[in-house]
């Protein structure tokens, strides 16, 4: 075992999202168009694999990465863009000079649909909420 969680499934949900409920992960990024699903599908692992202690939930009808009852990052899906969530203002700010180019809000951040993934910008993102 390498830590790795195996969360693709081979059936794609017919709905779209946010409408529909998710049960699973999976079935979150199985529901987003082809070029969000491949964006997010390498979110979610490299933060699943930097991290293995967190565990990989839906909350709030989408992904979620938690220890116990604390959040600690999350990504949703709209028409345009993805949002990626460390939950934390802090964390962004003290990541400001890394978030060029990406529209920042409060607690999140949008990226592109098509975005290359900046693995090394999640990996701090997540161990810097993780404290």
């Amino acid at each position: 075992e390498d830590g790795i969680r195996d969360y693709k499934v081979t059936g794609v949900q017919t709905c779209a999202l946010p409408i529909c409920r998710v049960e699973t992960p999976s079935d979150y990024v199985n529901a987003l168009p082809e070029t969000q699903r491949s964006t997010a599908q390498i979110i979610l692992d490299t933060v699943a694999l930097a991290f293995p202690q967190l565990d990989l939930v839906i909350a709030w009808n989408q992904p979620m990465f938690r220890e116990g009852k604390r959040y600690y990052f999350g990504i949703s899906a709209a028409k345009n863009h993805l949002l990626i969530a460390p939950f934390n203002a802090d964390v962004l700010d003290s990541l400001e000079p890394q978030l060029s180019g990406l529209k920042r809000n409060k607690k999140t951040v949008q990226v592109p649909n098509d975005w290359k993934v900046d693995k090394t910008l999640l990996t701090e993102m997540v161990s810097r909420q993780l404290g």
